[in-house]
């Protein structure tokens, strides 16, 4: 029978990484409030109590590393909305697309704090 050494056996965040290319994070309202209400609201929406958050960039380009980047990835890609800093912006040319009312009552409770 072969020993398994501690420092050998990989947890299941590191297995994650490995398998999948990604690491889970737990998101807590004392740590990020606005984030923490963003996947609180999408658990409403869908039942399903996280996200897998990818890298923002567009084919080919390199990942955005500043709100410059993000505008002009914003506005030449496909992206209906881009949450940057405590704004929500809505894509000029996609303006028919609607978040229905929950839009307003996320904008409420930006309010309240």
């Amino acid at each position: 029978m072969s020993e398994v050494r501690a420092d050998s056996v990989e947890s299941p965040a590191q297995r994650a990484v490995r398998d999948i290319g990604g690491a889970p994070q737990l998101v807590r309202p004392e740590t990020n409030l606005s984030f923490y209400r963003i996947v609180h609201e999408y658990y409403q929406l869908s039942g399903i109590p996280s996200m897998i958050n990818t890298s923002f960039n567009m084919h080919e380009e390199p990942i955005v590393k500043a709100p410059q980047d993000a505008v002009r990835a914003f506005l030449q890609g496909k992206l209906d909305y881009l949450a940057i800093g405590n704004f929500l912006v809505r894509h000029p040319l996609r303006q028919n697309v609607s978040v229905e009312k929950r839009e307003s009552r996320i904008s409420r409770q930006e309010e309240v704090m």
